[in-house]
């Protein structure tokens, strides 16, 4: 049997598998996940909850240091009638952005 190549194995992923590898070695970075929020907000407003959610755990992931990212996915998690893990959530958030109204409200 003969080996593959790395190379030839890059070569074969599609755009979206190499886009996908080349935000895992960045992360974590403040510059990453911005491009996914389009199609999460899409999703959101078509009622695609399970699907915007993880959306927005990719984007969490990959760039833990926006908090918009994680009111996304509490949005999502609520929508889907999961507090408790929304309230979860939240409170970790709270550690990384203690001064948010707004997670302080969602985390009581």
């Amino acid at each position: 049997m003969l080996a593959v190549s790395p190379r030839k194995r890059l070569r074969d992923l599609s755009t979206a598998e190499k886009q996908e590898r080349k935000e895992d070695a960045l992360r974590p970075s403040r510059y990453l996940g911005y491009d996914r929020e389009t199609i999460a907000l899409y999703l959101t407003e078509r009622g695609l909850w399970s699907e915007a959610e993880a959306q927005f755990r990719r984007m969490i992931w990959l760039n833990p240091f926006e908090l918009r990212f994680r009111k996304g996915l509490i949005h999502c998690l609520l929508a889907q009638q999961r507090t408790a893990e929304a309230v979860q959530c939240a409170k970790e958030a709270l550690v990384q952005f203690p001064g948010d109204p707004v997670l302080k409200k969602a985390g009581e």
